[in-house]
């Protein structure tokens, strides 16, 4: 175990050299917890609700000709809503019962128009913000209504990768360019730019949009075999050499919220650095041992026994994370929870999600986590009838499972929400 701590350090010690001279730490801040992700790897289990939550709601989404949800949906809770999008053009507010509270501007190019219903929020203020069309994001306000422009100082015209929101009215963006050619972080205020990182050391290694062989986008389903992260879309690239290609997910996540603290990691990184200000503090690495992917090697279809980070989905308590191995072959893909409290890791398949052992009903995947520490997740009406129509004989189910047979094929989906 030392030996592997002794790697984790090292790890963090060359991470923060490569994100930049910039970066800043110091004496108190130096300390780290360690995720003994590989040693997990040798002691898979399964996951259960109670060892992490102790209430899991229900709550069926109003169902009208004004709020009908679309396809692939995903859900969002924003402070005391829930925030849900959909293919094609749809974003949608409801409340924490369910009820339809309006619909969120609109894809098209007018003035207060998005390019796409991506969306980031900032709850301190009650902003929705969405990718424009030149350089900025548009942004309404929780109730539905227009906000304003936001200037980007610099980028695509298309905004692209992440965006946070500290407490001073700064802005962080997380851009990632080209598949990872152009990689780094942008501070911004009032569209003026305060900072810029570059994440990675230019290498010889570069994507050549040239040597493409083949170009896959993977949906739903299909995609969900790459951890239910996946089901946002999965990218597959061959190159003109057989050995190589890439593979990026569309949901990964590289910066996310606790509360009022702001958290960063790369893809090809194992260290979760906090954001103070304008500089990245390392706190946690994942000891991956064996199983690390070089940034070096991103492009090398011959390493199979590699881990790709999936999704990251942290709270004050818990820490719940995907990935998967083998991802240009025989995928396999895995669930880890970290209780916070008690430093256990525990990871198992995550195509059997978590057990169900407090409301008995479907094995939960959860998609999202509040920046207060909710974990949710979608419920189709199918997979919700199914279960039922599988499970005639159950019986003792909790009053607001009872609720969900009434729900009828035309309807909205369910939200669950995890506490």
């Amino acid at each position: 175990m030392k030996n592997k701590c002794k790697a984790a350090i090292s790890c963090v010690c060359i991470s923060v050299f490569l994100l930049s001279c910039n970066t800043q730490t110091s004496p108190d801040t130096k300390k780290f917890d360690v995720v003994p992700v590989e040693a997990g790897l040798g002691n898979l289990t399964d996951l259960k609700a109670s060892e992490y939550f102790h209430k899991i709601s229900y709550v069926p989404l109003e169902t009208n000709e004004n709020c009908l949800i679309g396809r692939e949906p995903a859900v969002h809770l924003f402070g005391d809503k829930i925030l849900v999008t959909s293919f094609p053009r749809q974003c949608m507010l409801f409340d924490r019962s369910g009820r339809f509270i309006s619909s969120v501007g609109h894809v098209g190019e007018d003035p207060e128009g998005y390019s796409k219903t991506d969306n980031w929020t900032n709850e301190r203020t009650g902003t929705i913000y969405f990718p424009g069309w030149n350089k900025n994001l548009i942004t309404y306000q929780d109730d539905g209504t227009f906000r304003g422009i936001v200037r980007i100082p610099e980028g695509n015209k298309t905004p692209t990768g992440e965006f946070e929101f500290l407490n001073n009215g700064t802005i962080v963006q997380y851009a990632n360019e080209l598949f990872g050619n152009t990689e780094y972080l942008l501070f911004f205020r009032d569209g003026e730019l305060i900072k810029k990182i570059g994440i990675h050391e230019k290498d010889s290694v570069q994507f050549d949009i040239s040597n493409v062989q083949s170009f896959s986008i993977l949906k739903s389903e299909i995609a969900k075999a790459y951890t239910p992260a996946g089901m946002g879309g999965v990218y597959l690239i061959d190159f003109k050499e057989a050995d190589k290609g890439l593979i990026s997910l569309v949901n990964t996540n590289h910066l996310w919220r606790i509360e009022d603290d702001i958290f960063f990691k790369t893809t090809y990184n194992d260290t979760i650095y906090q954001v103070l200000d304008t500089a990245l503090i390392p706190v946690k690495a994942f000891d991956l041992g064996k199983y690390h992917w070089e940034y070096k090697d991103r492009f090398d279809k011959t390493r199979k026994d590699v881990i790709l980070m999936t999704q990251i989905l942290d709270s004050r308590n818990l820490m719940l994370f995907r990935f998967a191995i083998n991802v240009f072959n025989k995928v396999t893909p895995y669930n880890a929870i970290l209780n916070k409290t008690t430093g256990e890791l525990k990871i198992a398949d995550s195509n059997n999600g978590i057990e169900d052992d407090l409301t008995n009903f479907i094995p939960l995947q959860p998609l999202t986590v509040s920046t207060s520490g909710e974990y949710a997740s979608l419920l189709s009406v199918d997979n919700i009838l199914t279960w039922f129509d599988e499970h005639k004989n159950v019986s003792g189910l909790p009053a607001e499972v009872e609720k969900l047979k009434q729900i009828g094929e035309e309807d909205n989906p369910v939200v669950v929400i995890m506490e």
